[in-house]
C-alpha cells in the first residue's frame, strides 16, 4: 500500500500550490493594509515614550531639589561645628556664652548644650534626639570637648612638674 514517488507527486504538487496561494493571500492582505495607520501607531508610541521621559525628568528635578535642601542643611551644620571648634580653640570674650542682641539673650552654642547634656549622664543617641542633631555631629562635638579637656590636663600636668 505504499505509494511510489511518482504516484505521490501530483498530490504534493497540489499541496504546494495551496500553500503558495495562502502565502500570496497573506502577502496581499498585509500590502492592502493602510500604511499611514502603522506610522500613526508608531508616532503614538513615541509620544507615550516622550511623556514618560518628561515625567522622569520632573521626578529627577524634584529629587534634586530635595537633595539640595538636605545638602544645604548639612553644610549649615558643618559650619556650626567649625564655628564651635574655633570657639573652643579661641575662647570667646563672653565666657558665659550669652550675648545680648536686640535685648534677647542668644542660646548657648550647640557645643555647650551637648557638653551639658553629656555631663548630665545622657547617652549620645539621646542627646542627638533631644537636640535634633545627627549622631555623628554629637560624636564630633564630644570628641572636641574631650580633646580640649585632655589638652588642659596636659597643660596643668606640664606646669606642675
Amino acid at each position: 500500500m505504499m505509494m511510489s514517488v511518482y504516484e505521490a507527486l501530483p498530490a504534493a504538487t497540489i499541496a504546494i500550490d495551496v500553500i503558495l496561494i495562502v502565502l500570496v493571500g497573506i502577502l496581499m492582505h498585509r500590502l492592502m493594509r493602510d500604511p499611514t495607520r502603522i506610522w500613526q501607531e508608531r508616532e503614538e508610541r513615541l509620544r507615550e515614550i516622550y511623556a514618560a521621559l518628561r515625567l522622569l525628568v520632573s521626578q529627577a528635578e524634584g529629587q534634586a531639589r530635595t537633595l539640595d535642601e538636605a545638602l544645604a542643611k548639612q553644610a549649615q551644620r558643618l559650619r556650626e561645628l567649625v564655628d564651635e571648634a574655633n570657639a573652643v580653640r579661641a575662647p570667646a570674650e563672653d565666657p558665659g556664652g550669652r550675648r545680648e542682641r536686640r535685648g534677647e539673650p542668644t542660646p548657648p552654642p550647640l557645643r555647650m548644650r551637648v557638653a551639658g547634656l553629656r555631663r548630665s549622664g545622657l547617652e549620645l543617641e539621646e542627646i542627638a534626639r533631644e537636640l535634633d542633631v545627627p549622631l555623628a555631629d554629637v560624636r564630633v562635638m564630644v570628641a572636641f570637648e574631650q580633646t580640649a579637656r585632655d589638652r588642659a590636663q596636659a597643660a596643668r600636668a606640664g606646669g606642675q612638674e
